[in-house]
């Protein structure tokens, strides 16, 4: 993977192949039972070699506040969408953990959330699910450290978490939960992500004393002020550029996470999360966000298993009910996938075809030609007498 080339040509292909497609007709998305869809994945399968659809800031639902709210589904109605990666923001208020996005809370605490995440995981035992927990608002009134706050609450349902800092094969996370941790701790408790970048303009990685390896693309606000158009179509490309990255990159313990969000306040535009991701008015036009678009590029390629990575999306089932069934396909086959044939197997077909037509030729030349006719005869139509035909048709008259 070559994160240099990331913004430039591959960030322009991208940006004309989504617009190129947009309104070319494609088939719908693999029937698959969203509510369990790990059901069929191998147990061998590290689980970072998968497409997972997610959710960022997963619990910014039922808000009135535009520049809040990400969601518009519940905890219960994501996971039943096939919603596998959850962002949980907290802050800790009287030492309760509480959710928020940035300085808003949002009404509901971590433990009633992760109660919703066990449930869902006690009636669907195959499933996995990946959490991303950050500290995302400075303790008030609190004499607990965050981290005691979070061990305190995790500890008592260990065996629903898998707190070890390696990538996990699948067999290992059924029916469990991966600790992404995005707040300080003992490195040897969950995968350590804290060095995660601010706001950059191109994906970065993250290295973890353990040796997992992260590449993580999550440029949610541009650097300088940007029409509706404009930005959609930006953000529409990151995302995109970094979907082929994932999927030319064949180390599949190497993890991909992929931010579809996005929003813009300044001075000269105020672009929300909804308008970024299921599309807004600009004066008199109405502009696709990011999600129809990625919908149309994941329709254009059905059919092919490829590997995208943890893709997380706000309202992600607007305005395509399919998005998260589009990105769960991707992780099987279809009997419409194209057959790729290799350029080595191209050279040796035609060298086949040739050794043919020259063991022909040289069949004529030491038999000499059958009944007068020049050809080789392995051929039946050369053993047809000449006139046979026409002795037909006059015997018909």
């Amino acid at each position: 993977m070559d994160l240099k080339t990331y913004g430039t040509l591959l960030n322009e292909k991208a940006h004309l192949s989504v617009r190129a497609r947009r309104h070319r007709r494609t088939r719908a998305a693999t029937p698959v039972d969203l509510s369990k869809w790990m059901s069929r994945i191998p147990d061998t399968a590290p689980i970072s070699s998968l497409t997972i659809p997610g959710t960022h800031d997963s619990t910014a639902y039922d808000v009135v506040w535009p520049f809040v709210a990400t969601q518009s589904l519940t905890l219960d109605e994501q996971l039943l969408s096939g919603i596998r990666y959850f962002d949980f923001r907290c802050g800790l208020r009287h030492n309760v953990l509480e959710m928020v996005h940035g300085r808003a809370l949002l009404g509901r605490t971590l433990a009633s959330c992760l109660a919703i995440l066990y449930d869902f995981l006690a009636s669907h035992p195959t499933e996995a699910l990946i959490v991303q927990l950050k500290q995302d608002r400075s303790p008030e009134d609190s004499d607990l450290p965050f981290v005691d706050a979070v061990w305190s609450l995790l500890d008592p349902d260990t065996d629903k978490w898998r707190l070890t800092p390696t990538t996990p094969l699948f067999a290992d996370l059924r029916g469990r939960i991966q600790l992404l941790r995005r707040f300080p701790g003992p490195p040897y408790r969950g995968i350590d992500v804290l060095k995660w970048e601010d706001n950059p303009e191109r994906p970065f990685m993250i290295k973890t004393w353990s040796g997992t390896e992260l590449v993580i693309q999550d440029h949610y606000n541009p650097s300088e002020p940007l029409t509706l158009p404009e930005f959609v179509e930006r953000k529409a490309a990151d995302v995109v550029g970094m979907l082929e990255l994932a999927a030319g990159d064949g180390r599949m313990r190497r993890w991909y996470i992929n931010f579809a969000s996005a929003y813009q306040f300044n001075l000269y535009f105020q672009s929300s999360p909804h308008d970024v991701a299921v599309g807004g008015w600009w004066y008199y036009r109405w502009v696709e966000g990011v999600n129809r678009r990625l919908a149309e590029w994941l329709k254009e390629k059905k059919g092919a298993k490829r590997r995208y990575g943890i893709v997380a999306m706000d309202y992600p089932t607007k305005p395509e009910a399919e998005l998260a069934g589009l990105l769960v396909a991707t992780n099987f086959a279809t009997d419409g996938e194209r057959v790729k044939v290799s350029s080595r197997a191209v050279v040796m077909m035609a060298l086949v075809l040739l050794a043919i037509f020259v063991a022909g030729t040289l069949l004529v030349l030491i038999h000499g030609p059958a009944e007068g006719h020049w050809c080789p005869p392995f051929l039946h139509a050369c053993a047809v007498r000449p006139g046979f035909g026409q002795e037909l048709l006059t015997e018909a008259g």
